[in-house]
């Protein structure tokens, strides 16, 4: 069987040229020349292929030719460049086309990629700030286009930076409300809770002891990455960055890991968190698209580990509290998910006065910003210096305690409360007058030899001496005469 033809690109002064094979209508071949309209030796495989590919679907030649050395749009040129991105293996390519198809592609997508310019990318982010999108998102969006298009610049097709200079647009709202972490408590209850997804939980406890592995790290670690003999040493290639990191397991997770290495039947090798069901059981799951945190947050709630009452869903089972900040946002938190294990573990190595370098390689963080926002909720936690507050009595609060209802006849004898308070004694004595004297000599109240009423340091006095005369056992507050 003959092989497929490829073609050939010749490098001339002018440009890029293809010699390709083209049959023509009596069935007989000749070779012809291709002006690919490139200097670019990538640009012009990428169009030849593509020439290659119409020509032997049945277009005619010179229709081929046409669609091959027209203009290169934003849509053709990145739709080939994510297809040799997926084909290298390239994590994030799936996402980049995501944005490029929802975001991008509705914009300028059938513009020429050489006459792109910066209005064009600001529209874009603009577009994407008025659909309501994180400014995380939007970023992510730039971050996309200023690839593209720094790739479109190593290969010739541009000469300018159309996005290189372009800030985010304004009136982007970032979310700066924190992740809830669940407490070290809360995490032994869990664990000690029986009946629950084996699985989840050691993939819980191994994120929040062993260098806050994130969950492509978890799904990524192997048996070979761990010592199998005495489980006091492990390997961990972090997600982000690459690196690959040689650790020691804490103590504590040792008999865990041990005891689902046996409960594996003792593996040298393959995936440590495996598929379980299905024709790929056994075999490593997918980075993308598998989440702990859904489970997570199940079998916490199974666990009955929560912060607040649950409630009675639609169901008639118990469902956690809307308001429960472990389990639902709320308008100054949002709530737990797996990667909160990892904030978990940055927290708790600045609690134990863990060093800046050494938090951040146990971890694995490059950024000290980064790491930093993890722990900056410990800094804005400390107590406030008790020196910083105004000298205030606790008694003062009893002013804020709710009034139980009054009785008709706890209305009348208020009436002449202010009789009772005036000094109507001939010797101007307030200890004449029994009942003057039960209101103002209370605890907390300052009597003035010199002053007709008691001082602002008691601004509400109790009296029950009419309660018990009445035996109905309410209690009255009276509010004292010339008050601030």
């Amino acid at each position: 069987m003959p092989a497929k033809r490829s073609g050939t690109i010749v490098m001339k002064p002018a440009g890029a040229f293809a010699r390709v094979w083209v049959t023509l209508a009596d069935g007989s071949e000749e070779r012809r020349w291709v002006n690919l309209n490139t200097r670019d030796k990538t640009t012009a495989k990428r169009k030849l292929a593509r020439l290659i590919e119409m020509i032997a679907a049945g277009e005619l030649v010179a229709e081929a030719e046409a669609k091959t050395t027209a203009p290169e749009t934003y849509r053709s040129y990145t739709t080939s460049r994510h297809e040799r991105r997926v084909a290298a293996g390239v994590v994030m390519a799936r996402d980049e086309q995501r944005n490029r198809l929802a975001y991008i592609y509705p914009v300028i997508g059938d513009v020429d990629v050489r006459r792109v310019t910066d209005d064009h990318v600001r529209q874009v982010l603009e577009e994407a700030r008025d659909k309501g999108l994180a400014r995380e998102t939007v970023h992510k969006i730039r971050a996309v286009l200023r690839r593209d298009f720094k790739r479109a610049r190593i290969e010739k097709m541009i000469e300018g930076r159309p996005a290189e200079d372009v800030e985010l647009p304004e009136g982007l709202k970032k979310d700066r409300r924190p992740f809830v972490s669940p407490s070290d408590v809360e995490i032994g209850a869990y664990l000690a809770a029986p009946g629950l997804d084996l699985e989840v939980k050691l993939a819980v406890l191994v994120s929040r002891t062993q260098g806050g592995m994130r969950t492509a790290e978890v799904l990524r670690w192997e048996w070979t990455m761990l010592d199998l003999v005495d489980f006091t040493r492990c390997t961990i290639a972090r997600a982000k960055t690459g690196e690959v990191q040689h650790l020691e397991v804490p103590e504590v997770l040792r008999p865990f890991l041990r005891a689902w290495w046996q409960r594996a039947g003792h593996p040298v090798a393959g995936p440590v968190f495996p598929v379980r069901r299905g024709p790929r059981a056994g075999k490593d799951k997918k980075s993308r698209g598998t989440s702990f945190a859904h489970r997570f947050r199940r079998d916490f709630f199974r666990a009955g580990v929560v912060r607040l009452p649950p409630v009675t869903g639609e169901d008639g089972k118990p469902a956690p509290n809307p308001a429960d900040p472990l389990y639902f946002d709320t308008p100054v938190s949002r709530r737990m998910n797996f990667h909160s294990l990892r904030r978990a573990y940055d927290r708790a190595l600045a609690r134990a006065g863990t060093n800046l370098q050494t938090a951040m390689t146990l971890s694995g963080h490059t950024d000290e910003k980064t790491h930093m926002g993890y722990v900056r909720e410990l800094d804005a936690a400390r107590p406030v210096p008790l020196a910083a507050m105004p000298a205030i009595h606790a008694d003062l609060a009893r002013a804020f305690l709710p009034s139980p209802p009054r009785t008709s006849a706890a209305r009348a004898l208020l009436k002449s409360v202010p009789a009772l308070l005036r000094d109507e004694s001939p010797a101007g004595d307030a200890s004449r007058n029994p009942t003057t004297e039960l209101l103002v000599n209370q605890p907390g109240a300052v009597r003035s030899p010199d002053a007709p009423f008691a001082l602002p340091c008691a601004p509400l006095q109790t009296s029950r001496a009419f309660s018990q005369a009445e035996g109905r056992g309410f209690e009255t507050r009276v509010p004292l005469r010339n008050r601030w």
